[in-house]
């Protein structure tokens, strides 16, 4: 039985999320409990987390676009990507430490990030249009967190939890790269120096510029489009790889330097 049962404000749900966030605990599923508001009802639970953080001080620095992959879009039965907000206290430093305590059942995926030098405020933009935006690209990891236990996830829980977003960490490379370039880029991922996957740009959406280019689309019709110096992940190339307490991650992309990070213990 969910815990929700008598809850219908989306005030109450996004309360629940963000108490859970910042007290590194699991809540029960709210999807059941935000059906009749369906996705546009799951990103207004988003919005009013991000409304109470930047309330407390803390500042947007950017988004991210999940379920870029076609077989995770299957898997939660949606035919589109989500998105979340990325904030200043969520960066973690490349060759970092997080602590295990901040987190309550964490992965890790490699992606290409992308730094904007000019607003994409655009309906519907060209691709010419996205890459000429883009100041460069740049390696990155998304640590990935959901607070609903286990990882029982519809759509609608993941986007009412900012997309089941943690922390991120970029790399120290900033290239500026052509879209054959983006879509042939290949990675190998490390856990502890043992290669766990690999993955490429197709991986991303057919390549990492059409998930950027969906996302600007779709800030825009929301009335809040990308701007300059906006920080995007735009997705997963790999898979999603659970963590271990005390290993290190590392990427390799074909393109940039490794980046890495190590999950601590307290």
């Amino acid at each position: 039985m969910s815990e929700y049962n008598d809850i219908t404000d989306l005030h109450t749900i996004a309360d629940h999320l963000l108490k859970a966030k910042k007290e590194s605990y699991a809540i029960a599923p709210v999807h059941t409990n935000i059906q009749s508001y369906g996705i546009e009802g799951a990103y207004k639970v988003q919005a009013i987390q991000n409304a109470s953080l930047i309330n407390t001080g803390h500042r947007i620095v950017g988004r991210k676009i999940g379920l870029t992959a076609l077989a995770v879009q299957r898997q939660l039965g949606v035919g589109q990507p989500d998105f979340g907000t990325l904030f200043d206290y969520m960066q973690i430093e490349n060759e970092g430490q997080i602590l295990m305590s901040k987190l309550i059942q964490p992965k890790i995926e490699a992606e290409i990030a992308f730094v904007l030098k000019n607003d994409l405020d655009k309906t519907d933009h060209s691709l010419e249009e996205v890459m000429q935006a883009i100041d460069y690209a740049i390696p990155a990891f998304e640590i990935v967190d959901s607070r609903i236990k286990d990882w029982k996830i519809s759509i609608l829980d993941t986007i009412s939890d900012n997309a089941s977003s943690a922390y991120f960490v970029l790399g120290n490379d900033k290239r500026k790269l052509s879209y054959t370039e983006l879509s042939n880029l290949q990675m190998d991922f490390y856990e502890d120096d043992v290669l766990v996957c690999s993955g490429s740009g197709q991986d991303c959406l057919g390549n990492p510029i059409n998930a950027l280019k969906w996302l600007a689309d779709q800030m825009t019709k929301l009335g809040t489009p990308l701007k300059s110096n906006d920080i995007v992940l735009s997705g997963a190339i790999g898979r999603m790889i659970t963590v271990k307490a005390g290993s290190t991650y590392q990427a390799q992309f074909s393109e940039f330097s490794k980046i890495s990070i190590t999950f601590v213990e307290d």
